[in-house]
């Protein structure tokens, strides 16, 4: 099972990384708010390289709760909950790769500011985006500095499917948000169908290939 799925997400990384790489290359850089969102994600990347050791509490929270989180939408019953500024843990009643590998790739606090979109009133949305950002770029450099040989999440379900499986997962959620700046949740669904296409692309490809190579 688990090679299944590393198999399928190598092939949506060079999918879903093709339609990203596509999304970006034509942002929309003159919309105020892809502006004040980039702007937010870069603030983000130097908040967590200067003040990493001073916000060590808020990374392990926000790590425990994301698999609180996944582990919930997976139906399972939490038994514990613990963070500090050092370490963290879950206990669950059972655990799969997902809740597992879950806060090496989905920005927690982007997605449930996402979540609060629909509420906010038109004039909020200028402060909505450079927030939104700020999470984004913070979730995006804290995740590669979290990735690790050493981490058990990691060792538990290896490192070479952990890591396959995380950028995979990490191109769709962070490309949503790109997609959902640029131009709304219908933004969002289109980077999603474009991934899609692409995953049909590359399978109609390959088995085009390797009949043509039998024959």
């Amino acid at each position: 099972m688990r090679a299944l799925v590393g198999i399928v997400s190598a092939v949506g990384i060079v999918a879903y990384g093709k339609a990203l790489i596509l999304m970006l290359r034509y942002a929309p850089l003159g919309l105020p708010s892809f502006r004040s969102w980039a702007i937010g994600v870069a603030v983000g990347f130097l908040t967590w390289i200067i003040l990493r050791k001073a916000l060590s509490f808020f990374t392990v929270f926000e790590h425990e709760l994301t698999h609180l989180i996944f582990s919930l939408m997976m139906f399972q019953r939490p038994h514990s909950f613990y963070a500090s500024n050092h370490r963290g843990h879950l206990a669950c009643d059972r655990g799969n790769f997902i809740d597992g590998l879950a806060p090496y790739f989905f920005p927690t606090f982007a997605y449930l500011l996402l979540a609060l979109y629909p509420l906010l009133k038109p004039k909020s949305h200028p402060y909505f985006y450079p927030i939104l950002g700020f999470m984004t770029g913070y979730h995006l450099i804290s995740n590669i500095g979290e990735f690790s040989p050493r981490e058990a999440d990691i060792r538990r379900y290896g490192v070479v499917f952990s890591l396959v499986f995380s950028v995979f997962a990490g191109i769709v959620t962070f490309g949503f948000i790109v997609a959902f700046v640029a131009n709304g949740f219908a933004g969002g669904l289109e980077f999603l169908r474009a991934g899609l296409g692409n995953v049909r692309e590359i399978v109609s490809f390959t088995i085009t290939n390797v009949s043509s190579h039998r024959r």
